[in-house]
């Protein structure tokens, strides 16, 4: 129905008495005085009882697609059905969930729900705003990114045949380079080699499959001492004694 708010505000309040738990958390001494009991409102037999107000504003629904209200609050016929406490009854209360003892307790909010629904509107478009900064600035970074990319590949289509010369002549001489240093340092550790050689040699002796001068025995090298070769000149004597 199309109403305006000055006439859902002049619909009934509508008052829930809920029976209390058996079993009360806090003693209490003068239920008469105390905001939510039946007490407070004049009730005798039961001044315990839980009582919930649930305004016009929380069971009248506004569409502002058609600026009307509607109805969302309802009874069942049959009490056997079950009762369901919906986001409208529980609207404008804390309640508490016991558990354990499968309790409820309600009393009335000192929360302004209508400014903390405004600012969760404005945070809301906070969040908005810089999710939508982020974005523009991820867009620029990879417009610049494309641009260098851009760029480099302009600047590789006027190099030509030239920058594939130039990389090919690199790579041809840093095989070069690795080829040589293989080389020289094969022939260290060959130096190193001979050195130890003359070094532990006993005198006049030479080691199996080197010569005298320290030499790398050869076919062509007849002064070699290879085991089971004639030699063919004098050795030396050997030392009675190795020192």
């Amino acid at each position: 129905m199309s109403l305006s708010a000055e006439e859902v505000a002049k619909l009934p309040t509508i008052l829930i008495q809920i029976e209390s738990a058996d079993e009360q958390i806090v003693d209490v001494s003068d239920p008469y005085s105390v905001t939510g009991l039946a007490g407070e409102l004049g009730e005798e037999d039961t001044p315990t009882d839980i009582v919930v107000a649930v305004p016009p504003q929380h069971y009248m629904l506004y569409n502002p697609n058609d600026d009307t209200y509607h109805a969302s609050f309802r009874f069942l016929d049959d009490q056997f059905e079950g009762v369901i406490l919906g986001a409208n009854f529980l609207m404008g209360h804390d309640v508490h969930f016991d558990v354990d003892k499968k309790r409820i307790g309600f009393s009335e909010s000192t929360c302004d729900y209508e400014d903390i629904v405004e600012d969760a509107i404005n945070d809301y478009a906070e969040y908005q705003q810089k999710t939508l900064e982020e974005q523009e600035t991820l867009a620029a970074s990879a417009t610049l990114g494309s641009t260098e990319a851009s760029g480099r590949n302009e600047w590789n289509s006027k190099c030509g045949g030239w920058c594939f010369f130039g990389k090919f002549a690199a790579g041809t001489v840093a095989v070069v380079a690795a080829v040589g240093s293989v080389r020289l340092y094969r022939k260290y550790q060959l130096k190193q080699f001979r050195r130890d050689i003359r070094r532990n040699s006993v005198p006049g002796v030479p080691m199996p499959g080197m010569n005298e001068r320290g030499e790398q025995w050869s076919p062509q090298d007849k002064l070699s001492n290879m085991p089971g070769r004639v030699v063919e000149h004098d050795m030396a004597p050997l030392p009675s004694r190795l020192t």
